[in-house]
């Protein structure tokens, strides 16, 4: 960290681990959410992403009562009680959501995510002057996805332990 905020340009291996870098963070969720329509911390994390970006109020509002339910499904009763400014947002996220819930278990899972994330707005969203690192970040991330998939499925597990020992490109 040193080197990197003296603008020291470095090389090295097995460094940085993709698993705590924000764009991998992000990708993950979505992975999960796929995965798993009822995994309440994984939507919530889609939904504050930077393509999304639901402030805490509408999450709130959308969370409150209905603990039964999903997310995906309170996302589909509830639109019309969040702000103007959610509505909105949602307007533009539900859509790339509905098709690839649509799509789970048709297609592979990476090709899954990263249509997702594509169509949330990802790519676009990532910013500054590692914009480049960020997407080879991602594509790691895709690619470990597609290695561990076994027909549309990922043994979480092993995710985690795969993530936790992914490491940025030097």
């Amino acid at each position: 960290p040193a080197l990197r905020d003296a603008g020291i340009m470095f090389r090295a291996k097995e460094m940085d681990v993709l698993g705590e870098r924000q764009t991998v963070r992000d990708l993950d969720a979505i992975t999960r959410a796929l995965l798993h329509l009822a995994d309440r911390t994984a939507w919530l994390t889609l939904l504050r992403g930077p393509w999304c970006g639901l402030d805490l109020a509408d999450l709130w509002e959308l969370c409150r009562v209905g603990h039964d339910r999903t997310i995906w499904e309170l996302l589909q009763a509830r639109v019309n009680q969040l702000s103007p400014r959610g509505q909105h947002v949602l307007a533009r996220v539900l859509p790339a959501l509905d098709e690839a819930i649509a799509n789970r278990g048709r297609m592979p899972l990476r090709a899954l995510v990263e249509s997702l994330w594509i169509s949330l707005g990802g790519p676009a969203s990532l910013s500054g002057g590692e914009r480049a690192a960020k997407l080879r970040d991602a594509e790691t991330y895709l690619t470990l996805l597609e290695k561990i998939e076994t027909c549309g499925e990922v043994d979480e597990r092993r995710l985690e332990i795969e993530i936790a020992n992914l490491h940025a490109q030097p």
